[in-house]
C-alpha cells in the first residue's frame, strides 16, 4: 500500500476515534456529509476517477475535517478567564469538552487552511504574470495529491503548539491569538517552499557548506 494511502487511513481512523471518544458528533457527521456531497458531485465530473467508492476522494480528508471543525469552534471553544487584577488581557481560548488532541488538531487545521487560501488568493491576483501559470498546479498538488506532506506539516504545527504551552507551563489545550499568528507565518513559509520546489536545493546547499 502506498505511503499516502497508509497516511490517509491513519488520519481518518484517528479523527473518527477521537471525535467519537470526545462526543464531538456534529464535527464528525458534518465531515462525513461533506465527503458524501463532494463524492457525489465529483463522480459526475470524473466518473471512475472520483466518487464515494474511489480512494482519490479520500485524498481530501483533511479538507472535510477542516470544514467540520466549524462546529468545534462554535460549540466547544471557550474564552479562558483572565484574573481581574491582570494588567494585560490575553486572547486565549480552550476546549475542555473536546480535549487537548482535538483542540490541537482543529487549530492546526484552521491555521494551515488559512495560509493555503492566502497563497491561492495571491496567485489568483497575480495570474498570469511571472511564474504564476505553473503555481495553480503546484497548489493543487500540495493540497490534493500529497496528503502525507500535509499531515506531516500538521503534526509539526500541533507539536509546536503543544511545546510552546509546555514551555510556558500551561495546559496544552490552550491556544492564543499570538500562537495562531506565529504558526500562520510558519505555514506560509513551508507552503511557499513547497510550491516553488525549493526543497530540491537543500541537499546542494548542505553539500556546498560541507565542502
Amino acid at each position: 500500500m502506498p505511503l499516502n494511502h497508509l497516511a490517509i487511513t491513519a488520519f481518518i481512523a484517528i479523527f473518527c476515534i477521537q471525535t467519537m471518544r470526545k462526543q464531538q458528533f456534529q464535527w464528525l457527521w458534518f465531515s462525513v456529509v461533506v465527503w458524501l456531497a463532494f463524492g457525489l458531485f465529483s463522480a459526475h465530473i470524473l466518473p471512475n476517477v472520483m466518487g464515494i467508492t474511489e480512494v482519490a476522494n479520500l485524498y481530501l480528508a483533511h479538507g472535510y475535517a477542516f470544514l467540520g471543525s466549524i462546529f468545534f469552534f462554535l460549540n466547544a471553544v471557550e474564552r479562558v478567564p483572565q484574573p481581574e487584577n491582570s494588567e494585560r488581557k490575553f486572547m486565549t481560548w480552550h476546549s475542555p469538552s473536546a480535549g487537548k488532541w482535538l483542540t490541537l488538531f482543529a487549530v492546526s487545521g484552521a491555521v494551515m487552511h488559512a495560509a493555503f487560501l492566502l497563497l491561492a488568493g495571491l496567485v489568483w491576483l497575480q495570474y498570469p504574470d511571472g511564474y504564476t501559470p505553473i503555481l495553480p498546479a503546484r497548489l493543487w498538488s500540495l493540497y490534493m495529491l500529497n496528503p502525507l506532506y500535509w499531515y506531516s506539516i500538521q503534526l509539526l504545527v500541533m507539536g509546536l503548539l503543544a511545546l510552546h504551552r509546555v514551555m510556558t507551563r500551561e495546559s496544552v489545550g490552550v491556544f492564543s491569538f499570538g500562537q495562531i499568528q506565529a504558526l500562520f507565518l510558519i505555514c506560509l513559509i513551508l507552503f511557499f517552499l513547497d510550491i516553488l520546489n525549493i526543497y530540491r536545493f537543500i541537499p546542494m546547499i548542505i553539500l556546498h557548506f560541507l565542502n
